[in-house]
């Protein structure tokens, strides 16, 4: 297996809410970075019957958790000191710019699919994530519909 692929590991942390980098060794804390906006999910299309007699809708099947994309960050072309690994990651690099240059183009809360493969219907979504709602205004005095046994 290649390892000069792209670096999956931090994958899996980086589009938490307010993700903070671990402590520095003189107690300081690292950086805090916004929620991820854009995704690129894995997965397929399939049609959901819709309820009622309603309209059929394609929805896209992907896993749990997918890419972070606004958070993956370019590679520093000013530390690669082989002309193959620095070919790759400037292309890694321009591969980056290109799928930015895409979402760039959605609205909140869009998706569309930019890559499926007809032979196995794998493929690639790429979202904006959606404004959060509103929330929904109530007194601030309004009771708690529960109450705790004495």
């Amino acid at each position: 297996m290649s390892t000069n692929g792209l670096n999956l590991a931090g994958f899996a942390r980086a589009g938490q809410k307010n993700t903070e980098t671990a402590p520095a060794s003189n107690g300081a804390t690292g950086n805090k970075r916004e929620e991820a906006k854009i995704w690129l999910n894995f997965g397929y299309p399939k049609m959901i019957p819709g309820t009622d007699g309603g309209e059929d809708t394609e929805t896209f099947v992907s896993l749990a958790r997918g890419i972070p994309l606004d958070q993956v960050e370019k590679f520093d072309m000013t530390k690669q000191n082989r002309s193959t690994m620095a070919t790759l990651r400037r292309d890694q690099n321009r591969f980056l710019d290109m799928l930015m240059a895409e979402a760039d183009k959605l609205q909140p809360g869009e998706a569309k699919i930019i890559c499926l493969d007809e032979t196995t219907n794998l493929g690639i979504e790429m979202r904006r994530r959606g404004e959060g709602a509103a929330p929904i205004e109530e007194a601030e005095d309004a009771p708690l519909p529960f109450a705790f046994r004495s």
